[in-house]
């Protein structure tokens, strides 16, 4: 979430720093491409986060798990 912030925090900053210095065109194309490598960083670890996203914690896992141990 810190990365997020800073992120949306500084966007408008660089964003107008930008279109200010070489125009609006390549401020749009800059902070596209970083929106781009975001989503490439995103598709490229999917494969780790699957795990750890469709684990069940919640109290409904728990019963399961308990009827595991006791009938081992």
């Amino acid at each position: 979430m810190t990365v997020q912030g800073l992120g949306a925090s500084l966007s408008p900053a660089i964003g107008g720093w930008i279109a200010q210095e070489i125009g609006y065109s390549a401020m749009f194309l800059i902070l596209g491409s970083f929106a781009l490598g975001s989503v490439a960083l995103w598709l490229g670890f999917a494969s780790v986060l699957r795990p750890a996203c469709s684990r069940r914690d919640g109290p409904e896992a728990r019963p399961a798990a308990t009827a595991l141990a006791a009938a081992q």
